[in-house]
């Protein structure tokens, strides 16, 4: 029985990943892949470190997957791709400048917030705050319930700036 690690790379409409396994004393890839297209016709493969296919799937057009339903087939899949093996943990690959943050910043709040959403199957709400008015912030990825929270959350910030109790029948 080996160690395992896995790494991915969760977009707005992709999930990369990447399976590394202890051989020895290296960590070696062992299969990487991607869903994508998670909301119209979506698409997995994956891959050996060579390149050579070793598993693809494909959703009908129009079928919406997202992150939660390809968090599942990708689950189901690493199963199966490891055996004996043990999964010692999953991480999120820091895209921008990974080695100069050593403390939280802005995209480690953006990687939690995914995290809470495609893992959890958590909503968020977002505005951005400074301005004379609250921002709305959404994402393209964000589903109904997210962006009408981030719509109430901008409303009550609104009541907030003008000294008004927000109350039921102001909603």
């Amino acid at each position: 029985m080996s160690n395992a690690i896995c790494v991915l790379n969760a977009g707005s409409s992709s999930i990369k990943f990447s399976l590394f396994v202890e051989r020895g004393k290296n960590l070696e890839a062992d299969v990487r892949g991607q869903v994508e297209s998670l909301f119209t016709a979506a698409r997995f493969v994956s891959k050996a470190p060579d390149g050579a296919l070793k598993s693809e799937k494909s959703w009908p057009e129009g079928f919406a997957l997202g992150h939660a339903g390809a968090l599942d087939h990708l689950i189901g899949y690493l199963r199966s791709v490891l055996g004996d093996d043990r999964l010692l943990g999953i991480g999120h690959r820091v895209v921008h400048r990974g080695l100069t943050y050593n403390r939280p910043v802005l995209e480690s709040g953006n990687m939690l917030a995914k995290q809470l959403a495609y893992l959890g199957r958590a909503d968020s709400a977002g505005i951005v705050l400074g301005a004379r008015v609250p921002i709305i912030l959404t994402s393209r990825a964000d589903s109904a319930e997210a962006r009408l929270a981030s719509c109430a959350v901008a409303v009550a910030f609104a009541h907030r700036l003008r000294g008004k109790q927000l109350t039921q029948k102001s909603v």
